[in-house]
């Protein structure tokens, strides 16, 4: 819900948004219109989000990381776009706008918007899945919904307000990555290899203790040195978690 709710808003579907980013001139062609809006929304839209997707692919290994510290990445873009935005928009510098707002549609697709599909599709426990993963995606409509209806009620179709919106939706991105650091349990283990579905319906602590035991074997059979520095090693396991 918290992704959702500053994706969608900022989404290629919220064509207020992109009129205030672009400054577009008023046509009576409605064909020439079509081909403006296609491309101002393929240049601030769908290039980040395409290259972000491909990046994560490649990296989807580090799924858990990449939505952490995705949702960190994105906090920070929203408050340089929001300030951005109430103060030199309406200058001949709003290309700068556009720049940062592709950003934030690269680390969109290359964080949590990517990962949000995967993780909950592995956490949930198997006898609760297709329950729990329905109400996920359906929190993240709720969300989608939301920022829509802001849109409709309390647009005023000025960068301004576009602005202290994008500061306000900041708070999403910081309480996304609060969430995702102490409740959802990483689908990889420290090799970057996925987790067993049995391994993950433990839950997060004992998986954590588990992997630092493995861990600890493998140190104590490759004779990497003695067993008192197990607890140093532990500690290293703990921080990658």
């Amino acid at each position: 819900m918290l992704l959702d709710l500053s994706f969608y808003f900022l989404g290629i579907y919220n064509k207020s948004v992109i009129s205030i980013l672009w400054h577009p001139t008023k046509s009576t062609n409605i064909y020439s219109m079509w081909i403006r809006d296609g491309w101002q929304a393929l240049i601030s839209n769908s290039i980040g989000a395409l290259l972000g997707g491909a990046i994560f692919i490649i990296l989807s290994r580090y799924r858990y990381n990449l939505q952490l510290y995705g949702f960190l990445i994105l906090a920070m873009l929203f408050v340089v776009t929001g300030v951005t935005l109430l103060t030199v928009s309406n200058g001949r510098y709003f290309a700068v706008i556009i720049v940062l707002y592709g950003w934030c549609r690269l680390f969109f697709n290359l964080g949590p918007n990517a990962s949000v599909f995967i993780i909950p599709a592995e956490v949930f426990p198997t006898q609760y899945r297709c329950t729990c993963l329905g109400i996920s995606a359906a929190a993240g409509k709720v969300g989608s919904i939301i920022g829509q209806l802001v849109t409709a009620r309390w647009n005023d179709s000025t960068a301004a307000w576009l602005g202290k919106v994008v500061l306000g939706l900041t708070a999403c991105n910081i309480l996304g990555a609060v969430l995702t650091k102490f409740w959802v349990p990483n689908p990889c283990n420290i090799d970057g290899e996925s987790r067993t579905l049995e391994d993950l319906s433990r839950g997060k602590k004992k998986a954590q203790r588990n992997g630092n035991r493995r861990v600890g074997k493998e140190i104590a059979s490759r004779g990497r040195g003695p067993f008192h520095r197990l607890k140093t090693q532990e500690k290293s396991v703990r921080l990658r978690y």
